[in-house]
């Protein structure tokens, strides 16, 4: 079977929703594709790993293990968990103004609309609204690259308690973002500001 074949059956594995099992050949992938399929299966995986909150894979794939790097600090943050409901949801999920879908969101007990970003690999919070909530900063900063292609100092941190309707995360991991990165001028509707993604 061809480097491309296995990385589609991977592919399969995570649409349904055999994490563990994706992981295995894309980690095998990694070692042995062409260099195109196994820089493409190193993302894939890095992405299951960060979903999985398996900070210490994370941490070696990335070669590190310096403590300043994103992952040896999410591995000494506590375990997230999650309370998923069986039957299937349907949530309100209003336009911003610039017409990205948004989600009420409940941070530590605070109500926000979080943008839906399907491609962002972690949640993100405005710094003003991780003040206001409690969300704890695990003290470092980092850069992170936007979907914008700009570069942003990060601070990683884990909401207590974040809620989107009845599904419920505790210990969620996400990245506290200065609100000023976050207020987009819109021209003649003024500035908009994310709250969340």
């Amino acid at each position: 079977m061809d480097d491309d074949a296995r990385y589609d059956l991977a592919l399969q594995k995570v649409l349904d929703v055999d994490v563990d099992g994706a992981r295995t050949d894309l980690e095998a992938l990694m070692r042995t594709a062409r260099p195109k399929v196994a820089r493409q299966s190193g993302e894939l995986a890095a992405q299951l790993m960060i979903l999985q909150s398996d900070w210490a894979a994370l941490s070696a794939l990335a070669g590190t293990g310096s403590g300043t790097d994103f992952s040896t600090i999410m591995a000494a943050a506590p375990v997230e968990t999650r309370q998923l409901p069986t039957e299937t949801v349907t949530l309100p999920a209003p336009l911003s103004a610039s017409g990205s879908p948004m989600v009420l969101a409940t941070v530590n007990g605070v109500e926000r609309l979080f943008w839906i970003d399907t491609g962002a690999g972690m949640s993100v919070v405005a710094s003003d609204l991780a003040e206001t909530a409690g969300v704890a900063s695990l003290g470092a900063t980092l850069k992170v690259g936007t979907s914008t292609s700009q570069e942003v100092s990060t601070m990683p941190g884990i909401i207590d308690e974040l809620r989107v309707g009845p599904v419920r995360f505790d210990n969620h991991p996400a990245l506290i973002i200065d609100k000023d990165a976050l207020t987009f001028d819109m021209g003649d509707q003024g500035q908009m500001k994310i709250d969340g993604i």
